[in-house]
Parts: structure tokens; sequence; C-alpha cells
């Protein structure tokens, strides 16, 4: 579990700090924001909660029942600055990945919050669960009109659809039928494959993803060269997606690229030749071009290209961190 948290430490950091929940209507529809001043009237701060709500324990599946107090002070912690997260963080997805009750209490809270910011960390502790709950939680947020909603449902499907034929199958779905382009790139980079993928789903799942790659939106294109680089990293079209990428005035899909070829050992000489063009390119910022030396240098190079490549960093800038 503290393996697979330290993946998330970058997404969650930084973020806004402080989370209440309190008790929302049943009928009250996911993601319509109230006006701020009636948000104000029903939204307590924590400090009038702890002081009027009486402790009420919370039926565990797990060996240790947490009380609903506890579990309030446990989110609110665990959406606390980089510096002051990493225990509660994962003392939060432990709970919620092993108590079904406290699983239902954050999901609640999911729905109720109307903060962008904590939304995206309920949403990381959630993502790390395969559980029914959180596929029926995820299937309604992508019923919704809202894309940024549908979006949040994507991304709550990331684990579960390792393990979850159903979960997998919206995500496939949703290839074809999501029109959104942020709420598209959402479900495609939710497609990640387990260890060993099995045939039929890589099949159907590198066919739309082939088509996706003609998409009008480069954010989409991006995400189907990290997806294709996954799913087909062997392929001859992998390659060719990566290398026009490569050589692209797009920033956004030269960065797809470059992090597909960290990510996996796709190589060929075309590539390789296009690394050497970014960093020898002057005109491309310094951190870019630092990427393109990086990668390179994983290839079996002749040594005018090993001497071309010194020049290069020793009179490379340092990328700055600004």
């Amino acid at each position: 579990m503290k393996v697979v948290l330290g993946v998330f430490v970058a997404f969650i950091s930084g973020l806004g700090v402080g989370l209440s929940i309190d008790k929302k209507p049943a009928h009250e529809t996911v993601g319509i924001s109230a006006p701020a001043e009636e948000v104000a009237s029903t939204q307590p701060r924590v400090e009038k909660i702890q002081a009027t709500v009486k402790p009420e324990t919370i039926t565990s599946t797990s060996d240790e029942p947490i009380s609903r107090d506890s579990l309030n002070e446990l989110i609110k912690l665990a959406t606390q600055p980089e510096q002051q997260i990493v225990d509660p963080f994962s003392q939060l997805v432990e709970k919620i990945s092993q108590d079904a009750n406290a699983r239902a209490r954050v999901l609640q809270a999911l729905k109720a919050e109307r903060d962008p910011l904590k939304r995206a960390k309920l949403l990381s502790a959630l993502s790390f669960v395969d559980t029914p709950d959180v596929v029926a939680a995820a299937t309604e947020f992508i019923t919704q009109n809202d894309s940024a909603i549908r979006e949040d449902g994507y991304n709550l499907l990331r684990s579960a659809q390792l393990t979850s034929p159903a979960a997998r199958a919206i995500l496939l779905d949703s290839l074809t039928r999501e029109e959104n382009e942020s709420a598209l790139a959402a479900a495609i980079s939710a497609l990640v494959p387990e260890s060993t993928p099995s045939t039929e789903d890589q099949v159907l799942i590198v066919s739309e993803l082939n088509k996706l790659n003609q998409h009008v939106s480069p954010k989409v294109r991006g995400e189907v060269i990290l997806a294709m680089s996954r799913w087909n990293p062997a392929a001859e079209q992998t390659g060719n997606m990566i290398q026009s990428a490569l050589t692209s005035s797009d920033a956004d899909l030269r960065d797809s690229a470059l992090t597909a070829l960290v990510e996996n050992p796709i190589r060929n000489e075309q590539i390789k030749t296009s690394l050497v063009n970014l960093l020898n390119d002057a005109q491309l910022d310094s951190f870019t071009r630092w990427r393109a030396l990086d990668t390179v240098g994983s290839y079996n190079l002749t040594e005018k290209e090993k001497q071309t490549i010194a020049l290069v960093r020793q009179s490379l800038p340092v990328p700055s961190e600004n």
C-alpha cells in the first residue's frame, strides 16, 4: 500500500486544506452547486460539528470500527498540505478499502464537496478502491450532464477496471460515446492494463485507440499515445505515433511522447533521430531538451552521436524551477 501511495504524492500535493462533512438530502443531485450563502449556512465549520455532533459508531467490516467523528477528522487531516498528509491519507485509504460504511461516508462527502481541490483528494483516495459501491458511484457520475463530474467518474474507475469487467466495459464504451475532450482524455488515461492483459481486451482497446489517434484534440491524442505505449508497446503503429508526436509543434504532444519513452522501452532509429533533433533545437525550452537528452542516452549511440550529445550537455542550461 505504501509503495502504491507514493505514486499519488505529486498528484495530491499543494492542494487546499480542511474538509467538513454534513448530512445532505438523499435527493440532492451530484455536482449542482448551491448559492454561496446557502453553502455557507449548510456547511458549518468543523469546530461547530465537533462541538454539537455526538459521536456515533459506524459498524465496520474490519476488526476496528471507526466513529463518525473520527472518520470526519481523518478526512480533514487527509486533505491537508503535503507535509501533513502522508500518514492520515494512508490511514484513510486503508480504512475505506476495508470498511464499507466508512467508504459510503467518503463517497457522500465527495458528492457534497464543491471545492475542486478537496474533491481531487477524495477522488485520489477512492481511486485505490475497486469495490462494487465505488463502481456504482462512478457509473452515477458518468451519467451526469456536467463533463467535470463525468471526468471524476472515469478517474474513480482507474483501479476498479483492473479487476472489474463491468468497470472496464464502461470505460471502453466511453471511448466511442464521450464528446468532451477532458472527460475523454480521463477515460483513456484510466484504462491501464494489468500485468498480463487478456488478448480480447487488448484487441478491443487498441482498435479504439487507433481510431482516437485522429481526434482533433491534442490533449486526447496525447493520452492515446500514452495508452498505446502501455497496451501495445511493440506495435509499429505505436512507434509511428510517438515519432509523429516528437516532431509536432504541440508541446503537450511532445511531452506525452517523451513520457511514453520513459515508461516503456520503445526504441527505433527514427525516434532516436527525432530525440537528437529535439535536444539540438535551441528554440525549445531547456526542460524539454533535457528530457530528450536523458531519453536518448538509453539508445545505442554512434561515437559521433555521443560527441554531439556531450557537447549539448555541457552547454544546455539547467531548467528553471519556476
